[in-house]
């Protein structure tokens, strides 16, 4: 996946949790919850399902459309769609599957699409990797596994398994490192954003770097209402979120 970044993000791969970089399909979905603001963001004191909520989130259908500007004032829609895949083997591991399609409009020009396919462990969960479409192959290492916590609280956060993006499955040509990280950001007294961190650092055979952050907005039963995409890069900065 070599230029996979909505920005200039030039090794950005699919992020834990959610979203390819860019891509294609699906429909949008309106998030029935009031969507905070900088001026009413609310740090609630709820604890919120982290693990669970992630695994029946991967397990289940979703759309949603993002949408919002760079710092060049390029708008960006994302319309993103998940359904549950079939029982499959990655590297070893028995899985769960998801395949994650997107699809990115620029200033009103629609994007080819992209389709992932996730593989995780359901319970507890843990990511394992993803293919996609363009060949592109990811492995998360999980020689040490490190999961998220059944609950969090608002301030909270962690550290979660590296991954090596690659070319394609042969694993022959690394094209960058991504470290992950986990938190529960603030949104409103009932929701918060639980995100994703990842850190591109690109190997001799790979361009560019940066960061993306992909949140899922739930409430305190752990269920899914929204989401937020974040990329950093040289040169810029965007921000997408659920649209209303």
């Amino acid at each position: 996946m070599n230029t996979k970044g909505i920005g200039a993000c030039a090794v950005c791969i699919v992020a834990s949790f959610t979203l390819t970089a860019c891509g294609g399909g699906g429909g949008g979905s309106s998030d029935p919850s009031a969507q905070a603001t900088p001026s009413n963001v609310v740090a609630s004191t709820a604890s919120f399902p982290v693990s669970g909520a992630v695994t029946v989130f991967e397990q289940s259908s979703w759309a949603y459309t993002l949408s919002g500007t760079d710092t060049k004032n390029n708008k960006f829609v994302m319309q993103a769609s998940g359904v549950a895949g079939t029982t499959s083997t990655f590297e070893g591991n028995p899985s769960s599957t998801s395949v994650v399609t997107t699809n990115v409009t620029t200033n009103g020009t629609a994007g080819s699409p992209t389709t992932s396919t996730h593989y995780f462990q359901a319970t507890p969960y843990l990511e394992f990797g993803q293919l996609d479409s363009d060949g592109s192959y990811t492995v998360d290492d999980v020689s040490t596994p490190i999961y998220l916590p059944a609950s969090a609280k608002v301030g909270q956060s962690g550290q979660l398994n590296g991954a090596t993006m690659y070319t394609d499955s042969t694993k022959a040509t690394a094209l960058a490192h991504v470290a992950n990280s986990w938190s529960l950001e603030a949104d409103t007294q009932n929701t918060a954003y639980l995100c994703n961190h990842s850190t591109y650092t690109a190997t001799a055979n790979g361009s560019g770097g940066g960061t993306i952050d992909n949140c899922l907005k739930i409430n305190t039963s752990g269920t899914v209402i929204g989401m937020k995409y974040a990329e950093t890069y040289s040169g810029g900065s965007l921000t997408l979120q659920t649209v209303q």
